[in-house]
């Protein structure tokens, strides 16, 4: 929930696909919208206590580290295409760096994430947890004015979401490798 109800947005959407091969876990998003706004680069964010990224057109990525306490959190905004701005959150432990590129579409933009599965990435074997939320703001704003979840966010206000993602709503997938 926001001040504007979804219709009175824009209607935003997105598509969100997620592959795995042998080697890398790889994450595709599509979001609709026309006149996507990618913020530039800043080091604080006057207007709240939130990461300045979060205040742009982009992706959220929210990964349960196998074994893990914590989530690993990324932040992606697209820059000069295809380059991504990625903003890593702290995990507590070690995460090896998340990989991007981005495009625009006919109907807004795309953006492809990917990470190694395996014992030198982020040991994705089998079973992982996450959630893709995507940031949403227009021109005439100087905060997001909404976020798609992945899982839903039904009750919830995007001022307190932020980057923070409650575990108990990730996506679970199960890689069979046949």
């Amino acid at each position: 929930r926001s001040e504007l109800p979804w219709a009175a947005a824009g209607a935003p959407e997105a598509v969100l696909r997620v592959a795995a091969g042998r080697e890398v876990v790889t994450v595709d998003v599509e979001v609709r919208k026309e006149d996507p706004v990618f913020a530039p680069a800043r080091v604080e964010n006057p207007l709240d206590n939130e990461d300045p990224d979060i205040n742009s057109d982009g992706v959220q990525v929210h990964l349960e580290l196998p074994g893990a306490n914590a989530l690993a959190t990324w932040i992606l905004v697209p820059e000069a295409e295809p380059r991504v701005r990625i903003t890593r959150r702290d995990a507590g432990g070690e995460v090896p760096p998340l990989d991007a590129t981005w495009r625009l579409t006919p109907t807004g933009y795309a953006v492809r994430w990917w990470w190694p599965r395996g014992p030198q990435g982020l040991g994705i074997d089998r079973h992982f947890r996450l959630n893709v939320v995507i940031n949403e703001i227009s021109r005439d704003r100087e905060r997001r004015r909404g976020q798609l979840v992945a899982t839903g966010a039904r009750d919830e206000w995007v001022y307190l979401r932020g980057d923070r993602e409650d575990r108990r709503h990730m996506l679970a997938f199960d890689i069979r490798d046949d």
